[in-house]
């Protein structure tokens, strides 16, 4: 009993650890900008990135300290792995002497190893798997439909550290990407994620993936939680259940958030730019067919908000759409001397919007 405890705890606390660790960041074009946070570099990007990769374990001649067992990629001659080797590790690796820890090197930087994490069977075999894919991965990109579809077959995986890298995985795909998904992750576990605020941060692709499978209480959920944000005027994960609320009801979505919202003189700009985030990534890989009505809503916004230009603009911009020049023209000439961010991201737009009128 007591063995079972220390390697429960022992387990919980590296994957924790781990998490911090390994995930870097990346910039990734086209990324949601609902479903994760940040920008986000994941342990598959370091073993596909990588030229060599390995299985270690304690060197048994010096203590605390790593000696590779097994490559799994690349180079046979290798330079000794100086990180060093903690408790909690190193009691696992006691607990599982059958298993190991995996380490990546580039050839580029021969001095440095990075730790993946200690590999239990299931996390060795995906280990093992997206080496075997990475060549294909590379030629397609890190956004290819290849590797999403390979992920979201462990969504909501028994093992976490499958299940999270997973999630991280496809949370930062576009938008468009995550709604044509065939994703095994079951609704009672995702309504489960959604009731425990210890994973608060984790919540966007959940209520994403919740809007997409078309039960009628979880529909009913998600018209009810945008009404409770917009009363309270609460910030937490808005964009995902104001994405959410858009991808239920559509155009009906896009007027409640121009009353609620982009008509109110008391938002905060931090509300703001969470609703705009939501209809900026339908707008630009969801419900595209609402981007006339996006658009016109974005008007609105300009004359209730102006200091939210530079956003509108932005999206003006990917989208090729130059209507709004004349009102963008008029907030710049109100703005040019004290908001030189707002000013710039307009001359831009405006600048090519005169191009386009000019070939006209």
């Amino acid at each position: 009993m007591e063995l079972n405890s220390t390697k429960n705890i022992a387990a919980g606390v590296l994957f924790l650890c781990c998490v911090v660790a390994i995930f870097g960041f990346s910039s990734l074009a086209n990324a949601c900008a609902i479903c994760v946070p940040y920008p986000t570099k994941t342990a598959a990007d370091y073993l596909v990135e990588s030229d060599t990769a390995v299985l270690a374990r304690e060197n048994p001649d010096k203590p605390w300290s790593y000696i590779p067992i097994e490559i799994l990629k690349g180079e046979t001659s290798l330079s000794p792995i100086d990180n060093f080797l903690n408790s909690t590790t190193r009691r696992l690796l006691e607990i599982y002497p059958e298993r190991g820890v995996v380490f990546v090197q580039n050839t580029k930087d021969k001095t440095k190893w990075r730790s993946l994490g200690f590999a239990d069977e299931e996390y060795e075999k995906m280990v093992r798997e997206i080496i075997q894919r990475a060549p294909h991965w590379q030629q397609l990109g890190a956004l290819n439909e290849s590797r999403l579809a390979f992920f979201a077959n462990y969504l909501g995986h028994k093992n976490r550290a499958l299940h999270e890298l997973a999630y991280l995985e496809i949370g930062r795909a576009p938008y468009g990407q995550i709604k044509q998904l065939d994703a095994k992750w079951p609704l009672d576990q995702i309504r489960a994620l959604l009731r425990n605020p210890m994973y608060l941060e984790w919540h966007p692709l959940a209520i994403l993936m919740l809007a997409h499978n078309g039960d009628v209480n979880d529909r009913a959920n998600i018209i009810d939680k945008f009404s409770y944000y917009a009363r309270f005027g609460l910030t937490t994960n808005l964009s995902a259940w104001t994405t959410a609320l858009i991808e239920i009801e559509e155009d009906a979505a896009v007027v409640k958030i121009e009353e609620k919202y982009f008509r109110s003189s008391i938002r905060s700009r931090e509300e703001l730019v969470a609703v705009t985030a939501a209809l900026s990534e339908h707008g630009s890989n969801g419900h595209t067919h609402l981007r006339d009505q996006i658009i016109q809503s974005y008007s609105t916004l300009l004359d209730y908000h102006p200091e939210m230009a530079s956003y509108v603009a932005r999206d003006l911009m990917t989208w090729r759409r130059w209507e709004l020049s004349d009102q963008l023209g008029e907030i710049l000439n109100d703005i040019k001397h004290n908001d030189p961010l707002n000013a710039y991201t307009i001359r831009l737009y405006l600048s090519q919007a005169n191009k386009v009128k000019t070939s006209w």
